[in-house]
């Protein structure tokens, strides 16, 4: 995360000991490497002079000074930031969060920013995709990702943000599956909620999600699949081949852990709606590639269908119930320039790669400094 210290900082009584223990503990987070820190030259010239500073945050601020011209091009080039003024409310616009300095206390953005997802796979899913993204270009070489994860855990999901929303300590990306079943698909109730806590709450967040794909497996490029062991990337292609014939586009709204079901197409069916609509096409260029769509039922079996659990049958198979799980296995098994190189040319890495530069501007910061 960038931090811009705003020049109104510079009104403060800098002698002032709760105001002199922000600044420190902020420039000592820097030089901890949580963050990026930035301010005027006029204000880093005042805290390096500041004798009642530790040698580590006047460090920190002599690092900031002689390194100005670059940090005032990260902050151009850097999306996301938090600016630190001397006022009272805490308001967003456009992705640049302002924050007063009294809420800034002791813990503020150690480690980064806080990742709320719904268990530690997406942590560390994001966190490959930033790795990524990181590699599409040298210039971004210098940075490292600083944030750590906590779990929400499906519709509890909420209530961990509310709890974080409340601490007022750290800077909360909340990610979310879209869990949209069709390009007309609105948030989820979950969705919704973190989305409101977030406008209500007087603090620094951020809700996203995979946006117009279903679930994280939907957006992982095929090149990386291709590497999981027993993995039936056929299915996959299938469905691809079948999108490209007859020009539709429902890779992204399919559920790849379990292909497209029986008991999904009966769920949709049970209204008129524009999902069932979407589907219905679907359906219909299904049949006139002589996929069975009707099962055949003898004695609580299908003669026609592979029967996952509780006898739902599979329609259309695509990948596996642990399909993330095993991408973040291969991932884990090789260096991220061994990953990059995989997808870097692969024409299905674009989903991957955008939500991949969300999480890196967010977890930006620089190395330790060291004592000179």
């Amino acid at each position: 995360m960038y931090i811009y210290l705003d020049e109104s900082i510079s009104n403060l009584d800098l002698e002032h000991p709760d105001n002199l223990s922000k600044i420190e503990f902020l420039l000592a987070g820097y030089a901890e490497g949580n963050y990026i820190l930035n301010a005027p030259r006029i204000l880093l010239r005042n805290f390096l002079d500041n004798s009642n500073l530790s040698k580590i945050a006047r460090n920190a601020a002599v690092y900031a000074y002689q390194n100005f011209s670059m940090m005032n091009a990260f902050l151009e080039k850097i999306p996301y930031k938090i600016i630190v003024k001397d006022e009272r409310d805490i308001n967003n616009t456009n992705n640049q969060w302002i924050l007063s300095l009294k809420d800034v206390k002791y813990g503020f953005l150690v480690h980064g920013i806080v990742i709320l997802g719904e268990n530690l796979n997406d942590s560390k899913f994001l966190n490959f995709t930033a790795k990524h993204f990181q590699k599409t270009c040298d210039e971004y070489k210098p940075f490292i990702l600083m944030n750590h994860f906590h779990g929400g855990g499906g519709s509890t999901t909420c209530n961990e943000l509310d709890n974080l929303l409340s601490r007022k300590l750290n800077h909360i990306f909340c990610f979310l599956d879209s869990d949209k079943e069709s390009p007309v698909c609105n948030h989820t109730p979950t969705a919704k909620k973190c989305i409101k806590s977030i406008n209500q709450n007087s603090w620094i967040a951020m809700f996203a999600s995979t946006n117009h794909f279903r679930e994280a497996e939907n957006l992982i490029p095929s090149s990386l699949l291709e590497k999981i062991e027993g993995f039936p990337l056929s299915n996959l292609i299938k469905i691809k081949e079948i999108e490209k014939k007859h020009q539709l586009i429902f890779y992204k709204y399919i559920d790849i852990k379990n292909g497209l079901t029986k008991k999904f197409l009966n769920r949709i069916n049970q209204t008129e709606s524009p999902k069932k609509a979407f589907w219905d096409h679907i359906v219909n260029k299904l049949a006139a590639e002589g996929i069975h769509m009707e099962c055949n039922i003898v004695d609580g079996v299908c003669n026609v269908h592979t029967q996952l659990e509780d006898n739902v049958c599979q329609i259309l198979p695509a990948g596996t119930k642990k399909t993330l799980d095993n991408t973040i296995n291969v991932l884990e098994q090789m260096s991220i320039d061994e990953s990059f190189n995989i997808i870097k040319d692969d024409p299905s890495n674009e989903a991957w790669l955008d939500i991949g530069q969300t999480t890196f501007w967010l977890s930006c910061a620089l190395p330790k400094i060291r004592l000179s």
